[in-house]
């Protein structure tokens, strides 16, 4: 398989990439589209937690040679079946996330309740997490635990004239990234807060990361509340900072 991994991109799809790029090394990336990157990486090699610009990441099941929805369908039912054979018992929870493609989700809706019937039919329990758009996003997948047992996301991306189907192995901790930024001791609206994740971007594109973050340095000479410090803690930096403003050196 040309795949192993895809990595679903954030806001600012090109930033995404060069981060995977510092991180992960050029070559592991073989294609992009506007919303994904796949890689020969494997998923559980990826380093989603501190990754700022990836939004979800993906081991892949299926490449097939076709964009048309029956065609796709087939392939993710079988997928879902076979995947669901390596689960333990219990009732298992279904999402489905479409990118790039002008499906709609009426359509997508009406497509999970034709893979939950044929689930049925196996002898498996099932609940859909029901679609208000084309993709799923991440309160829903982590409200529905669809990375953890039992739970599980179904990507399809269309790639040009192929379709790759994907599981969802990781996902941005939206509630991690909350606390971290919303409940700061320190905040100063004048100066601005730099979101987390663009810190964790800036720090990936600045360090270029083939092994672990011990004994590295992270220096920030212009640190205002510190996120960059923050977030390079967090990844195992050890950190230097300064800043002209006493309150800035306070915040921090």
């Amino acid at each position: 398989m040309k795949y192993t991994s895809v990595c679903i991109l954030g806001r600012q799809p090109a930033l995404g990439i060069a981060e995977l790029e510092s991180t992960l090394g050029a070559k592991s990336i073989i294609a992009t589209t506007n919303h994904a990157a796949f890689l020969n990486t494997p998923a559980n090699e990826i380093p989603g937690q501190r990754l700022g610009g990836s939004v979800k990441i993906g081991a892949v099941l299926a490449i097939i040679p076709s964009v048309n929805w029956d065609d796709i369908l087939d392939q993710a039912q079988t997928d879902i079946l076979n995947h669901a054979e390596t689960l333990t018992d219990g009732k298992l929870k279904l999402g489905v996330s479409v990118y790039g493609m002008n499906i709609g989700a009426n359509r997508i809706n009406r497509s999970a309740l034709a893979i939950k019937k044929a689930i049925k039919t196996s002898g498996r329990s099932i609940r859909i997490i029901p679609n208000k758009q084309n993709e799923l996003n991440a309160a829903q997948i982590l409200n529905n635990k669809l990375t953890q047992e039992l739970g599980l996301e179904i990507l399809i991306i269309r790639d040009g004239s192929e379709t790759i189907i994907a599981r969802t192995t990781h996902i941005q901790d939206i509630d991690a990234y909350a606390a971290r930024d919303q409940a700061r001791p320190k905040r100063d609206s004048k100066v601005g807060m730099l979101p987390p994740k663009l810190a964790q971007v800036i720090i990936n594109l600045a360090v270029s990361n083939q092994g672990p973050e011990t004994g590295k340095v992270i220096l920030d000479p212009f640190c205002g509340t510190g996120v960059i410090l923050q977030e390079a803690t967090l990844m195992g930096f050890d950190v230097y900072a300064s800043d002209n403003d006493p309150r800035m050196i306070e915040y921090t």
